[in-house]
Protein backbone atom coordinates (compact mmCIF):
# COMPACT_ATOMS: atom_id res chain seq x y z
CA UNK A 1 0.00 0.00 0.00
CA UNK A 2 3.18 2.40 0.35
CA UNK A 3 3.86 2.10 -3.02
CA UNK A 4 0.47 2.65 -4.04
CA UNK A 5 0.19 5.70 -1.92
CA UNK A 6 3.93 7.14 -3.03
CA UNK A 7 2.93 7.26 -6.97
CA UNK A 8 -0.94 7.94 -6.91
CA UNK A 9 -0.63 10.79 -3.60
CA UNK A 10 1.93 12.27 -2.11
CA UNK A 11 4.66 12.95 -3.65
CA UNK A 12 3.84 12.22 -7.33
CA UNK A 13 0.66 13.61 -7.23
CA UNK A 14 1.71 17.03 -8.46
CA UNK A 15 2.55 15.40 -11.71
CA UNK A 16 -0.41 13.31 -12.16
CA UNK A 17 -2.25 16.82 -11.62
CA UNK A 18 0.01 18.38 -14.74
CA UNK A 19 -1.01 15.10 -16.99
CA UNK A 20 -4.63 15.59 -16.38
CA UNK A 21 -4.25 19.38 -17.02
CA UNK A 22 -2.32 18.20 -20.48
CA UNK A 23 -4.76 16.24 -21.41
CA UNK A 24 -7.92 18.10 -20.69
CA UNK A 25 -6.04 20.92 -22.62
CA UNK A 26 -5.59 18.40 -25.87
CA UNK A 27 -8.78 17.40 -25.81
CA UNK A 28 -10.01 21.11 -25.82
CA UNK A 29 -7.92 21.49 -28.94
CA UNK A 30 -9.15 18.69 -30.95
CA UNK A 31 -12.69 19.74 -30.04
CA UNK A 32 -12.31 23.14 -31.03
CA UNK A 33 -10.18 21.46 -34.54
CA UNK A 34 -13.32 19.27 -35.52
CA UNK A 35 -16.20 22.05 -34.75
CA UNK A 36 -14.04 24.64 -36.77
CA UNK A 37 -13.89 22.64 -40.32
CA UNK A 38 -15.51 24.38 -43.24
CA UNK A 39 -13.88 23.29 -45.74
CA UNK A 40 -13.35 19.62 -47.57
CA UNK A 41 -11.46 18.26 -50.24
CA UNK A 42 -13.34 16.07 -52.24
CA UNK A 43 -11.74 13.34 -54.27
CA UNK A 44 -13.61 11.40 -56.95
CA UNK A 45 -12.49 8.55 -58.43
CA UNK A 46 -13.43 6.08 -61.58
CA UNK A 47 -13.62 2.52 -61.55
CA UNK A 48 -10.25 1.64 -60.79
CA UNK A 49 -9.79 3.47 -57.73
CA UNK A 50 -7.61 6.20 -59.78
CA UNK A 51 -8.54 9.85 -58.68
CA UNK A 52 -10.12 11.47 -61.41
CA UNK A 53 -11.04 15.22 -59.80
CA UNK A 54 -9.85 16.76 -56.40
CA UNK A 55 -12.10 19.63 -55.68
CA UNK A 56 -12.67 22.04 -52.38
CA UNK A 57 -15.91 22.40 -50.97
CA UNK A 58 -17.67 24.61 -48.61
CA UNK A 59 -19.61 23.13 -45.72
CA UNK A 60 -23.06 24.16 -47.41
CA UNK A 61 -22.06 22.37 -50.50
CA UNK A 62 -20.66 18.94 -48.71
CA UNK A 63 -24.95 19.21 -47.57
CA UNK A 64 -25.99 19.47 -50.54
CA UNK A 65 -23.55 16.79 -52.09
CA UNK A 66 -25.00 13.49 -50.35
CA UNK A 67 -27.28 11.82 -52.82
CA UNK A 68 -26.02 13.43 -56.04
CA UNK A 69 -22.90 12.19 -56.61
CA UNK A 70 -23.20 8.05 -58.22
CA UNK A 71 -19.66 7.77 -58.52
CA UNK A 72 -16.82 6.74 -55.53
CA UNK A 73 -15.65 9.71 -53.51
CA UNK A 74 -13.56 10.59 -50.60
CA UNK A 75 -13.82 13.55 -48.07
CA UNK A 76 -11.21 14.67 -46.07
CA UNK A 77 -11.82 17.61 -44.08
CA UNK A 78 -9.37 20.60 -43.67
CA UNK A 79 -8.23 21.67 -40.56
CA UNK A 80 -7.11 24.32 -38.94
CA UNK A 81 -4.17 23.01 -37.09
CA UNK A 82 -2.73 20.42 -39.08
CA UNK A 83 -0.90 18.43 -36.38
CA UNK A 84 -3.65 17.16 -34.47
CA UNK A 85 -5.85 14.25 -35.39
Amino acid sequence: MKKFNKYFGGEYLKYWYAAFIVIVIIMLLISYNNRTVDKYELYLFDNNGKVVEKTIITKEEYKNLEGRLPITKALKPIKRFKFLP
